[in-house]
C-alpha cells in the first residue's frame, strides 16, 4: 500500500486555493489540504515554493518532484525571496 501524500496550499484566496487543488487532483498528486494564513513556510521545513502564477502543469510537476525528495524552489519564488 502506497503512503497518502498530503500537500498543503497555502494563499489567502479561497478561490486559487480551491482551483489548485482540482488541479492536482486530476492530476493524481495526492491529497491537499488548504490554509489562508501566510507563514514562512520554507522556515517551517517545506520542500518547495513556487508561485500562483505558474502554468498548472508546472505545479503538478513541481509537487511530484518534491513528494520525490527534490527540494524546489521556481525562479519567479526566487525572485520575491529576495
Amino acid at each position: 500500500m502506497q503512503e497518502q501524500r498530503r500537500i498543503l496550499l497555502v494563499d489567502d484566496h479561497v478561490a486559487v486555493r480551491h482551483g489548485l487543488a482540482l488541479v492536482l487532483a486530476e492530476e493524481g498528486v495526492g491529497e491537499c489540504c488548504e490554509a489562508e494564513g501566510r507563514y514562512e513556510a520554507l522556515a517551517a521545513g517545506a520542500r518547495g515554493y513556487i508561485t500562483k502564477r505558474e502554468a498548472p502543469r508546472e505545479l503538478a510537476h513541481a509537487v511530484r518532484d518534491v513528494l520525490e525528495g527534490w527540494t524546489l524552489i521556481s525562479p519567479r519564488a526566487a525572485e520575491g525571496l529576495r
